[in-house]
């Protein structure tokens, strides 16, 4: 509970932590719905930028989902939830609004690895407060302490299971037995139960930004599913990298 002066503050840090103003969806409730309750997006109905192309309607869709969902319409507000993320999937309607794309992170690929120690678990497990500090002021990365954070975590949590005789590879594919889960070439998803019950035991052994749809496009980059489109030429050397 929060003045609309803090609720605002709150909802737009909340939106910028996670990546983006441009999806984050808002609600005023009046719980006995005694009188209206709001819903919006968090950025506001932007009328100064409206039809210059850098705003995005997706936040107001998914509002539109969080008001069905509190008039008792769950059916009609997971269908639009739905919508948005093909939408988003299928790459249709990006604006810039909508943070960061896996083109960014791409590109910035090269200064993460150094400024990560070369992606070296048992490296970067030993980071301290003045590493954080240091990859806070690196402009080559995209600089989020508490993602910087849960790296380190990440990493120690990682050598911890290794320590006690757990390779991270066999825990990743434990889920499907070894095997790669083909998909039919012609339709996408952004999540999955699999990813779901990845993501669950992920959060339980302690690590952070791990739910189920970047959960879902690890297992893509890692062979763990092959979503590659029947046309694609990378389809079939997936498939042959992981029936080795």
């Amino acid at each position: 509970m929060a003045s609309n002066l803090f609720g605002d503050i709150l909802t737009d840090l909340s939106a910028a932590i996670t990546g983006s103003l441009g999806l984050a969806p808002s609600a005023n409730l009046n719980p006995s719905k005694a009188f209206p309750s709001m819903f919006e997006p968090v950025h506001g109905s932007a009328p100064d930028i409206a039809g210059r192309g850098i705003a995005n309607p997706m936040a107001t869709m998914l509002a539109g989902s969080m008001m069905l969902d509190f008039l008792g319409e769950s059916a009609a507000a997971a269908r639009l939830e739905r919508a948005v993320i093909q939408v988003l999937t299928d790459r249709r309607q990006l604006t810039p609004d909508l943070g960061l794309a896996w083109i960014i992170v791409l590109r910035k690929r090269a200064a993460f690895r150094r400024a990560f120690a070369g992606f070296d678990p048992k490296k970067v497990a030993r980071f301290g407060k003045a590493d954080v500090e240091r990859l806070m002021a690196d402009a080559g990365i995209i600089r989020a302490r508490a993602k910087i954070e849960a790296t380190i975590r990440g990493a120690r949590i990682y050598c911890e299971m290794e320590d006690e005789g757990e390779r991270f590879s066999d825990f990743c594919w434990s889920f499907t037995g070894g095997k790669a889960v083909k998909g039919d070439g012609r339709t996408w998803i952004a999540t999955s139960p699999l990813s779901e019950q990845i993501s669950r035991e992920m959060k339980r052994r302690g690590f952070k930004f791990v739910g189920p749809t970047i959960v879902y496009a690890w297992m893509q980059a890692v062979g763990i599913v092959n979503d590659h489109s029947r046309g694609c030429f990378r389809r079939d050397q997936v498939n042959e990298l992981t029936s080795a």
